[in-house]
């Protein structure tokens, strides 16, 4: 609700200024950042590269899994029939390898969001440029994110495709 309050206050606060001095129209855009940065050549090289480490990761996973259930599946089976210190011994290695799978699960998803970070940052910024710039250079009072709880606009007034196109020619002259 606040982020409500923020938006409708600093759009009044622009419509008032520009109404008291009148000197110019107020000129308002936005972006969709969420939309640019997953249609976006760069957004979708970051969106394949984690990808491809989650299918690894994922592999690993399903490979320790399978290793706990035919652990567990065999201290089921033949538990009765062991001696007990050697019982003992196999459930002791089966909660060592479900912590060491809970562990690297952990540490998976902490290293993949550390990843899209690292690799989302940099378009973002990218992106918040280029807009910047579009702004500039068509007079837009204030361009804001559609994140920002916007939740209707008319379309004429969407920068998306425009900053997406601006950035995927600059990605593309990089990446050469």
């Amino acid at each position: 609700m606040k982020k409500y309050g923020m938006v409708i206050g600093i759009i009044l606060t622009f419509s008032l200024v520009n109404f008291a001095f009148a000197k110019e129209t107020t000129k308002i855009g936005y972006i969709d950042f969420q939309r640019a940065l997953t249609t976006s050549e760069a957004g979708k090289d970051a969106k394949a590269i984690i990808a491809k480490q989650y299918e690894k990761d994922q592999k690993i996973l399903s490979e320790k899994q399978e290793e706990l259930k035919k652990l567990k599946e065999e201290l089921e089976k033949q538990g009765l029939l062991m001696k007990e210190d050697v019982r003992k011994e196999k459930e002791r290695g089966y909660q060592t390898k479900f912590r060491d799978f809970q562990i690297y699960f952990k540490g998976a998803q902490e290293n993949l969001k550390e990843e899209e970070l690292k690799l989302t940052k940099p378009i973002i910024e990218e992106l918040e440029k280029i807009a910047a710039e579009i702004g500039e250079k068509k007079g837009f009072t204030l361009i804001l994110m559609k994140s920002l709880g916007i939740i209707y606009t008319n379309k004429s007034i969407d920068l998306t495709d425009e900053t997406i196109e601006a950035y995927n020619n600059k990605y593309a002259t990089e990446k050469k």
